[in-house]
């Protein structure tokens, strides 16, 4: 009966060994799985933050663009202005040079 009862605590500890065994195995795993997960997650947060700093460029660059078109279209707004007062000016002083007459 001790020998039995000895093979029946052998194969009893046996089998939660093996159980433990299995846990360890599934932990591991499915850390393996989270590490995986995790790193995969972090390349494609990097890969999004490259897109966006290069669109973040383009922008800025057009962005620019319009800035510069704006200074020139204010200077030829300013030119234009000038030169319309001139002309006003001058139809001003020939028609008192018309008038004097």
């Amino acid at each position: 009966a001790g020998e039995a009862l000895e093979a029946v605590k052998c194969e009893v500890l046996g089998a939660v060994e093996a159980e433990r065994v299995g846990r360890v195995d599934a932990v591991g795993q499915v850390r393996q799985e989270m590490l995986k997960s995790a790193q995969e997650c972090r390349e494609d947060a990097r890969q999004q933050v490259s897109v966006a700093h290069e669109e973040l460029t383009v922008l800025r660059t057009r962005i620019s663009l319009i800035f510069e078109e704006m200074a020139t279209c204010k200077v030829g707004w300013k030119q234009a202005e000038r030169a319309c007062d001139q002309g006003v000016r001058d139809v001003e002083e020939r028609l008192r040079g018309e008038v004097a007459k």
